[in-house]
C-alpha cells in the first residue's frame, strides 16, 4: 500500500477515469508553479480503477471545471482548508462551452475572421456528448472534442 500524503490547502480531483489523469494535467495547462501529486490506476469501489490528481495551494476556475467535465464528466472535486474538505462538488458539463475548444470546421468564421472570434460551443447532449458550434452548427462528439481543446496537444 501507498501512503500519499494530503494537501494542506487546495483542489483535489478524484474519480477520474484510469489513464485521463495525464491529459487533464496537460489540458489544465501543465499547473507549472504548483506542487501537485498525480496518482494513477488507484483502486476505485465506483470506477474498478482510476486516477487522482492533488493540487496544493490551488482553487480552480470554472474554465478549469469546463475542461474536466470533458474528460471526466463523473469526477468529483474537493476544496481543501488546513487540511479538511470544505466543499465537495460534483463536475458537470455545461450548456454552454466557450473558450475552450476549437471548431472543427475550416470554414467556421471563428477561423476565418480577420479579428479573433471566441469560439463558442452549445451542448446538444450530456450523454453521450454531441456539442454544436454556435457560428457554423459543425457537430463535435466526445472524441472529437477532446482533440480539440485548445492548448491541451
Amino acid at each position: 500500500m501507498m501512503y500519499v500524503k494530503p494537501i494542506e490547502n487546495g483542489t483535489v480531483i478524484d474519480h477520474l477515469p484510469k489513464e485521463t489523469g495525464f491529459k487533464v494535467l496537460r489540458a489544465l495547462g501543465g499547473l507549472d508553479g504548483y506542487t501537485f501529486i498525480l496518482a494513477s490506476d488507484v483502486d476505485s469501489k465506483k470506477l474498478g480503477k482510476k486516477d487522482l490528481l492533488k493540487i496544493q495551494g490551488k482553487e480552480l476556475e470554472e474554465r478549469e471545471y469546463n475542461i474536466i467535465s470533458l474528460y471526466a464528466p463523473e469526477a468529483t472535486i474537493n476544496i481543501i482548508e488546513n487540511g479538511k474538505v470544505v466543499k465537495k462538488s460534483q463536475v458537470e458539463i455545461p450548456a454552454e462551452i466557450t473558450g475552450i475548444l476549437e471548431c472543427n470546421n475550416p470554414n467556421c468564421v471563428t477561423k476565418t475572421e480577420s479579428f479573433y472570434l471566441m469560439p463558442k460551443f452549445r451542448v446538444i447532449s450530456k450523454k453521450p456528448l454531441k456539442i454544436k458550434c454556435a457560428y457554423c452548427d459543425s457537430i463535435l462528439d466526445s472524441e472529437k472534442a477532446l482533440k480539440k481543446i485548445r492548448g491541451a496537444e
